[in-house]
């Protein structure tokens, strides 16, 4: 059963005492937040919303209002969610105007050697979660060559990532909301599930091919049922080619059989794309993730057709 707008309002509110800014990450009005934490509006009346449809645009006074989206990868295989999640913020920022923000959970960091930063560089850590501060607006870093990208990057060692509450990481979710109109998220381990997916707008669970990934797919399934968010998450197969993995066609079938999210990705097994300066340079896999990315934005330009020579000398 899917989670009522309602049920996260309530969620929310466990963890955040302002309704304001409960209302500001979701996109309502106070009093409507306010109304469903007081009991005055029944769940019924927000039954029509679609929390897994995409951001809707407000015009209010004549001014154009979007609500950001928070895009959150989990997988099957730690390295690739990464890679995915640092393709997908990086691509889309390459190609709007509003500013994009990757932060990174994981308990094992990454994103510093895919998005080519200096590791010795704190600054851009979301180690800042340690202080008494609360408001964590500009303490991104941005990209030094990504227009529009900013990150926060993972903590410097496992024990710090442990070690940080939940209420933090849950402030620090509802500020980069507040302040960039879309965030992925390369999203932490399984013990915080709980706490960071029913944030998430719309969920990426990204399928390795092998059999191992397939069978920790279904237990990924299991458990994200089990927290209603189902109804926003859909699967990215990847290393599709990669030897003895399971074609794409018998993958999708496993995917339909277990609990059947749609799938709106199949990215190739390449291993040029592990390279950092990669990262924007066209091939199948960029192709593919720009294909993802327009299936989320419908806003995003379509795919340029090659022309009939361009085809035949590039293929």
């Amino acid at each position: 059963m899917s989670q009522s707008l309602a049920d996260r309002i309530r969620g929310m509110a466990q963890y955040l005492d302002d309704p304001h800014v409960i209302a500001k990450t979701l996109g309502l009005e106070v009093s409507i937040v306010e109304g469903v934490l007081s009991g005055a509006i029944p769940d019924e009346a927000l039954e029509n919303y679609n929390i897994a449809k995409p951001a809707e645009i407000k015009i209010v006074e004549q001014k154009r209002f979007i609500r950001s989206r928070a895009i959150g990868v989990v997988t099957t295989n730690n390295y690739e969610g990464s890679l995915l999640t640092a393709y997908l913020a990086a691509n889309l920022a390459n190609q709007v105007s509003y500013d994009v923000a990757l932060a990174d959970f994981n308990e094992l960091p990454v994103q510093p050697t895919l998005l080519n930063i200096n590791n010795a560089d704190d600054a851009a850590s979301i180690n800042f979660l340690f202080s008494e501060d609360d408001d964590f607006k500009e303490k991104g870093k941005y990209h030094p060559t990504i227009k529009n990208l900013s990150l926060f990057l993972g903590t410097t060692n496992i024990t710090q990532n442990q070690v940080m509450s939940d209420e933090k990481i849950i402030s620090l979710l509802v500020d980069i909301g507040t302040n960039y109109s879309v965030v992925f998220i390369d999203c932490p381990n399984t013990f915080r599930w709980k706490t960071v997916l029913p944030f998430m707008d719309f969920l990426i669970v990204a399928v390795d091919q092998s059999l191992i990934g397939l069978r920790r797919y279904a237990l990924i399934y299991s458990y994200i049922d089990t927290l209603n968010v189902t109804d926003r998450a859909s699967v990215v197969l990847v290393n599709d080619g990669q030897t003895n993995n399971v074609p794409a066609v018998d993958a999708r079938k496993y995917i339909h059989m277990t609990g059947n999210l749609p799938v709106i990705g199949v990215l190739p097994y390449d291993t040029v794309v592990r390279k950092p300066e990669n990262i924007l340079k066209p091939g199948k896999y960029q192709a593919e993730i720009n294909n993802i990315l327009r299936q989320i934005f419908t806003d995003l330009p379509a795919e340029k057709k090659k022309g009939f020579l361009k085809t035949i000398l590039t293929g």
